[in-house]
């Protein structure tokens, strides 16, 4: 009988039947991406552009499971930053056929030969039959398996914030901080969603920029982090400042069928000169020292608006739906995902039957050419050239002489 401690010839054998039975992935642009063994157990890694499959086998639980996994920047991340990102094929499979079995060992005892042969069959079938969206980088089925999967939450207090202290504390939370946006992100969207689900809510009230999909673009740049949410139905080009020409082109997505997320470089700009560009030029009085200091946490959850104060007419809206900029020092923000639950209540909160009612412009239908309704096409010039669509290996100095 096969031990606990005695398990190399299973784990040989498990590699081996992984690369046979899945070797299907290569259809989808899949490479085989790790291949792992220790005295816990083996796991096989492959990787396409957009998603990740991960087969392990667990000896302490005497299990194998396979790992659907949601890239970052074409990387996986660590399932501690964005645990969204990542889900067993087993919650695919119960969410799209609750009648289908999933594989599992048979009795009490260590998994056998004949164990791991039939289970490795069973997962790399219904993997191809039940998966094949999210294989070729369609991850809508996540929003859904989000809401049905319960996941623990932190523990502290969520308002708590670790200053960065270094450029060392900077350099390796800069590498975390994709992940932690998209988590971050995805938990807001997920909240709000279901929130603007509930029967209690005075649906025609609603404004539009809370609804549809979002194209969240996360922009790393000289002295913070800026990140602005547009419909994913806009279209977006930065195009150099001085010459014109276009630098990064985010086409048009109305079919997407998810939130988008995009992450850029731009190390000589300053983040107060980055929102004005996303602004169209404009000063929406974000209150950023143009200096260099530590400004925390500034930003707007709707978009910002400018009112002809003679007629009362709305004469300007902002391209964006929500805009969040944070200085080095601050850039744990996007850790605490429970905190995004509470601002999406907070974002509904106001259009809920029974409490007080509050009304504004962005309740009004406009014919304004930058509502979400009207405008597919936007034009940011930066003050900078440079630009990289990859948001890695930036090694950015926290500021000399920080504000208190």
């Amino acid at each position: 009988m096969t031990t606990f401690d005695d398990t190399s010839d299973l784990q040989a054998i498990f590699v081996q039947n992984c690369l046979n039975k899945f070797e299907y992935l290569s259809t989808y642009g899949f490479e085989l991406a790790g291949n792992t063994r220790d005295n816990y157990g083996s796991e096989v890694t492959y990787k396409n552009r957009t998603t990740g499959v991960k087969v392990s086998y667990e000896v302490r639980e005497n299990e194998i499971f396979v790992y659907l996994i949601r890239l970052i920047n074409g990387e996986i991340p660590e399932y501690l930053d964005a645990p969204s990102c990542w889900f067993y094929l087993d919650n695919l499979v119960k969410l799209r056929s609750p009648a289908t079995n999933v594989p599992r060992k048979k009795g009490s005892d260590w998994l056998t030969l004949d164990d791991i042969d039939r289970i490795l069959s069973a997962y790399a079938d219904l993997l191809r039959k039940y998966g094949e969206d999210v294989l070729r980088g369609d991850f809508s089925v996540f929003s859904e398996l989000e809401r049905q999967v319960a996941r623990p939450n932190p523990s502290g207090n969520t308002d708590e914030l670790e200053l960065i202290r270094s450029d060392e504390e900077l350099s390796a939370q800069l590498d975390r901080s994709a992940a932690q946006i998209v988590e971050y992100y995805n938990t807001y969207f997920s909240e709000l969603r279901r929130q603007l689900s509930k029967p209690d809510l005075f649906a025609a009230a609603v404004p539009a920029f809370l609804r549809g999909y979002k194209r969240v673009i996360s922009v790393c740049a000289k002295d913070g982090i800026l990140v602005v949410h547009f419909p994913v139905e806009f279209g977006m080009t930065l195009s150099a400042k001085d010459s014109g020409s276009a630098l990064i082109r985010f086409p048009s997505r109305p079919d997407a069928g998810e939130d988008l997320y995009e992450f850029i470089q731009i190390p000589n700009v300053p983040v107060h000169v980055l929102v004005s560009d996303f602004s169209e030029g404009e000063d929406i009085e974000i209150g950023i020292p143009p200096e260099e200091a530590s400004w925390e946490v500034r930003g707007f959850k709707k978009p910002q608006q400018r009112v002809d104060v003679t007629t009362g007419e709305l004469i300007w809206q902002a391209p964006w739906t929500r805009l969040v900029a944070v200085d080095f020092r601050h850039v744990r923000f996007w850790e605490n995902a429970e905190r995004a639950k509470r601002e999406a209540w907070e974002d509904v909160e106001p259009y809920v039957r029974g409490l007080q009612r509050q009304y504004s412009a962005y309740d009004e239908p406009s014919d304004d050419p930058t509502t979400p309704g009207n405008t597919t096409e936007i034009r940011a010039e930066i003050g900078d050239e440079i630009v990289s669509a990859k948001w890695r290996h930036y090694r950015p100095h926290l500021a000399s002489h920080p504000s208190a």
